[in-house]
């Protein structure tokens, strides 16, 4: 989901190009408006937003799922794990690379 038409234009036409639009689901919906579960869900968003929509993106990650959140300084990351872990994900992962960080997380299957 993103709420930039181009960007869901751009994520489409990759999806397409790398035979991926099967399994890839874009919409401009916002994340509270999403009812179905995944078993991948990316964000690459600021923290700030990452730890506001943690609810809501938490919901989306299927039993046994997986969640992976970038855009994230790692001085912030302390923050937006707290903020996924209460909403029961799991085992998180920290990968620096240079200043910025990547999360891993899973839903208990």
């Amino acid at each position: 989901t993103d709420n930039d038409p181009e960007a869901l234009r751009v994520a489409d036409e990759n999806a397409e190009q790398n035979a991926l639009q099967d399994r890839l689901t874009l919409t401009g919906a916002d994340g509270s408006e999403i009812a179905e579960t995944f078993p991948l869900v990316v964000a690459n968003i600021l923290s700030g937003p990452l730890v506001d929509m943690a609810p809501a993106l938490a919901r989306t990650v299927a039993p046994g799922g997986r969640l992976v959140l970038s855009g994230i300084l790692g001085t912030q990351a302390d923050d937006v794990v707290a903020a996924y872990v209460a909403e029961g994900l799991l085992e998180p992962v920290v990968t620096p690379r240079d200043e910025w960080v990547r999360i891993d997380l899973r839903r208990e299957g």
